[in-house]
């Protein structure tokens, strides 16, 4: 864990310390907001129930190259969801259907190459997930149905790939693909939350 640290807080303090001027000579903006809103896809085996549904992420980042820059942000995920069988630990068999919240908070460093009037980019860094789950819960030993819920604060990392081109002086419009690793502990156990998220990023630099 000591690299991913070490990643976040350099994605802090660079952020906190962000220059007033251009970045270099060429102009490149100093600071750039940018939103992504796309798809939250869970990636393999994950919690029981849990489809794709909406996410978006707002993120603030510095240039402290003219290829490497520094981002903070924060995020929320909203998957849907569907009925699914599970057998719990006395392997009794129970319908489930779970409700999740995941909003991270976290930060990590880009690489950038230009690429003609296209800018490319990869990413990596580290997030506090907060989760805040609900399920209903079917037995079939009864008929009744509980509802549980969990909430739980989960660090993970991610990776992310994008490409941006320019739609004017400040502003440039594109996509970013992103892969979280995640395992928060709710309803007892280690949940694998692992996902993409794709969408379309939007940046303004100022």
């Amino acid at each position: 864990m000591r690299p991913l640290a070490a990643a976040c807080l350099a994605a802090v303090l660079a952020v906190t310390a962000a220059p007033a001027a251009r970045a270099d000579d060429e102009g490149l903006d100093a600071q750039v907001l940018a939103l992504r809103v796309g798809a939250w896809i869970p990636a393999g085996p994950s919690m029981a129930g849990l489809e794709p549904g909406p996410e978006g992420e707002l993120t603030l980042g510095v240039r402290l190259l003219s290829w490497l820059g520094a981002e903070m942000g924060a995020g929320v995920a909203r998957p849907s969801s569907t009925s699914a069988a599970v057998r719990d630990a006395a392997g009794v068999a129970r319908t489930v259907e779970p409700r999740l919240w995941d909003v991270p908070v976290g930060g990590g460093l880009r690489a950038f190459l230009a690429a003609g009037p296209v800018e490319l980019s990869a990413a990596a860094g580290v997030a506090v997930h907060f989760v805040s789950a609900e399920r209903d819960v079917a037995s079939s030993a009864t008929t009744a149905v509980t509802t549980e819920k969990e909430e739980d604060a989960s660090l993970g990392g991610w990776a992310a790939v994008a490409a941006m081109v320019p739609v004017g002086r400040h502003t440039s419009l594109g996509v970013e693909g992103r892969f979280t690793v995640l395992r928060p502990h709710l309803f007892g156990e280690r949940q694998r939350l692992d996902a993409f998220a794709a969408g379309l990023r939007i940046a303004q630099g100022f």
